[in-house]
């Protein structure tokens, strides 16, 4: 939780929130709470696994973004999610870490690793089909935030999909 005072100053910026219904914190300490929340992971029972990560340039250690991912035990899948602050668009990050992640996921046992987009989050849904995830479903209105409906594609990247080896 050491890392929200790093990150705040990447994840503060409103351009990263406008596809999802999330704002960005307000301060420091509303970061961290958050991230708190995500280190206690699911309520108990749900039989679902929450992995957290800062993302960084090496060597500095320049904070870049986060990735998540849970893992639901009784399915053997996984739903990511990443943000990545503006300063850093465009520059192969986001697709080498969500690469990364993906890959971990699967060597995990993962059969399927899901990410669900905002339709209109076209620098996303170009990052996951560059990593060979497939369009699975759309779900209109799938949220409601900002005063508006949120329509989603969700992607898969499927173990079963790989070239066998």
């Amino acid at each position: 939780m050491a890392d929200a005072r790093v990150l705040f100053s990447v994840l503060s910026d409103s351009a990263i929130y406008q596809f999802i219904p999330v704002d960005p914190p307000a301060s420091p300490e509303e970061l961290k709470e958050r991230f708190r929340r995500y280190c206690e992971g699911p309520v108990q029972g749900h039989n679902e696994e929450w992995l957290n990560w800062m993302v960084a340039l090496e060597p500095e250690g320049i904070p870049v973004g986060t990735l998540q991912a849970t893992i639901f035990q009784t399915t053997h899948s996984a739903s990511i999610a990443y943000l990545f602050g503006p300063p850093f668009w465009r520059q192969g990050l986001a697709t080498e870490a969500v690469g990364a992640l993906t890959q971990w996921l699967i060597g995990q046992k993962v059969r399927s690793v899901t990410a669900d987009i905002d339709v209109r989050n076209q620098s996303s849904i170009r990052l996951v089909r560059r990593l060979g995830f497939r369009l699975v479903s759309v779900r209109p209105k799938a949220d409601f935030f900002k005063g508006g409906s949120s329509d989603e594609y969700s992607f898969v990247y499927d173990r079963r999909d790989l070239p066998s080896t």
